[in-house]
Formats: C-alpha cells, sequence, structure tokens
C-alpha cells in the first residue's frame, strides 16, 4: 500500500534509526507552519532509501503545494481581519449559544491575538465583557447617525 498525506508525502519506512522526536507532533491548531513543513520533509529525506532517493520533481511539487497553502491560509486570515475591522462601529447581533439569549452591541475594537495561530479575531461588544469570533455574527444592522440634540445647525 503506498499511501500518501494531504501534502503529498510518503509515509516514513520503519527502520531501527527512526524515533518518535523526528516526527513533529500534532498542535492544537489545524496550520501547518513552515517549521512543521520543514521538519517532515527533512524526517523524509534523513529516512529515505539512498539506493531509491526522493525525485528532485516530487521534492519541487511538494514545496509548491505548502507554499499554496500557506498563501491561501495568510489570504484567509487577512480577509477575516479586514472584515473584523470593518465591523468597528456597527451594531451587530449574535445568536444565543446553548439556550442562553444572543447579543447585540456595538463593535468596539478586535482581538486578533489568535489570528497567528490559526484562530479567529474576536470582536469586543460594548457592554459585554465576552468576546464573540468575527464568523459568529448573524447580523449586522443599519448604521444609523444620531444627531445630538445640543448641535444648533444655525450656528
Amino acid at each position: 500500500m503506498n499511501a500518501t498525506s494531504t501534502l503529498g508525502l510518503k509515509p516514513l519506512a520503519a527502520s531501527s534509526t527512526t524515533s518518535v522526536a523526528a516526527v513533529p507532533t500534532a498542535q492544537s491548531s489545524t496550520t501547518v507552519t513552515i517549521e512543521d513543513f520543514m521538519k517532515l520533509l527533512s524526517a523524509e529525506m534523513t529516512n529515505q532509501d539512498p539506493t531509491k532517493p526522493m525525485d528532485n520533481t516530487q521534492t519541487m511539487t511538494q514545496l509548491a503545494q505548502f507554499t499554496t497553502l500557506q498563501q491561501t491560509t495568510q489570504l484567509t486570515q487577512n480577509q477575516s481581519l479586514a472584515t473584523a475591522a470593518s465591523l468597528i462601529g456597527s451594531t451587530v447581533s449574535f445568536p444565543g449559544l446553548n439556550g442562553a439569549a444572543g447579543a447585540t452591541g456595538v463593535v468596539q475594537s478586535v482581538d486578533s491575538s489568535q489570528v497567528a495561530m490559526g484562530g479567529l479575531p474576536q470582536l469586543i461588544i460594548s457592554g459585554s465583557n465576552m468576546e464573540y469570533p468575527v464568523t459568529s455574527v448573524s447580523q449586522i444592522l443599519p448604521f444609523t447617525n444620531p444627531t445630538p440634540a445640543s448641535i444648533n445647525p444655525n450656528g
């Protein structure tokens, strides 16, 4: 059986020199970093059969696939950040979870601390101590520009 992973990597052949430390452990995130990919590629090249080295075309194909995956991931992250930033000042609604009532409020800021690790930007809503993922917005309410009564248009 010749199984391949989604990156096109062949599984490592069992040998007495293969150690568990040579294979990176799964992270809590579903994203693969360049470091993870290089570790996998290094382990594959280290454990390959010297009489049947990896084809250069295969190596280049794997690098191209990873580059495409990495660029797509970065585009998705940038797009979610742009969407979250565009909601600042907007009134948004969120559905309730586990029987709890939904929430509505004005987006005051965006917490992007988890984006680099594959997470979603979190919206910080006025009057709430909770953060909501940008993808959980159920409704964006129309913007209303309140006119304060203290402004006199005649001067």
